[in-house]
């Protein structure tokens, strides 16, 4: 008596290959050859990057932390004071936890309201929340200001850029 036979079996009879495998063997030459297109472009663009060429040939770097780079490394830094008391650091690093990884970059960082043409409206809800914070554990704050403290990567020489001063209501 013959076995019976199945589709699968009558397919590998007639063509003796796997069936759809026409499909992939174009692909598996391929794969190779989009590999090395892949590096070239990725070193194409890094050549761009790097080489000192004119302006239409000069390309920007492929990764956004070094689009603008600095010979400065920045931070926010906020004071706070009472009516006639001395200015004091503001511990943000304390207020905020989140750091992404072993940088010292929090968010605050990257607000927006902190930059050249920032909203001063945004910044004085900070320095109301940061006085509130301040509050809590039990310190009055009446007026507090935010500057970046720059340091020049090379000379070490510090530099301050204020990004404003804000007087704060008193709490009931």
């Amino acid at each position: 008596m013959p076995e019976p036979s199945n589709s699968k079996s009558r397919i590998h009879s007639a063509s003796g290959a796997e069936p759809y495998s026409f499909m992939f063997s174009g692909l598996k030459r391929l794969f190779p050859l989009m590999i090395l297109l892949w590096f070239f472009v990725h070193l194409v663009i890094l050549g761009r990057a790097t080489l000192p060429l004119e302006a239409p040939y000069k390309g920007k770097w492929p990764w956004g932390m070094f689009r603008n780079a600095s010979a400065e490394n920045r931070t926010l830094v906020a004071e706070g004071k009472n009516k006639n008391g001395p200015w004091k650091a503001i511990p943000l690093e304390e207020f905020f936890h989140y750091n992404r990884g072993q940088t010292a970059l929090y968010i605050y960082d990257h607000a927006k309201a902190f930059r050249r043409n920032g909203d001063k409206g945004e910044r004085k809800q900070f320095a109301e929340y940061l006085a509130q914070q301040m509050d809590n554990r039990g310190v009055a704050v009446t007026e507090i200001r935010f500057f970046w403290k720059k340091v020049h990567f090379e000379t070490g020489k510090t530099r301050r850029e204020s990004r404003g001063r804000f007087q704060i209501r008193a709490r009931p």
